[in-house]
């Protein structure tokens, strides 16, 4: 299933690419291997805007209502696994 991208934002460490869109789920990527690494199903209505805080300590979604949800990035990233990239 293909899903319209709204937004994307890197972490501070470019590391980890984050995306919201029509569906309401905030998408992290692991940017090296270029691979979905975890979906988290969101509050109901449309994710705008996504953007991680300067230490990437929290990710904030901005919804087309104006209602804004941020989460704990800190709790988030110890769910993300840890993928190689690989060796050329």
């Amino acid at each position: 299933m293909r899903v319209a991208c709204n937004d994307v934002a890197f972490s501070d460490d470019g590391l980890t690419l984050a995306s919201v869109g029509y569906d309401s789920v905030l998408r992290l990527w692991s940017w090296q291997v270029q691979r979905l690494a975890l979906e988290i199903p969101l509050r109901a209505g449309q994710a705008k805007k996504v953007e991680f805080s300067r230490d990437s300590r929290q990710i904030a979604v901005l919804f087309s209502s104006g209602e804004l949800q941020i989460l704990d990035a800190t709790s988030i990233n110890a769910s993300v696994p840890t993928v190689e990239a690989p060796t050329p």
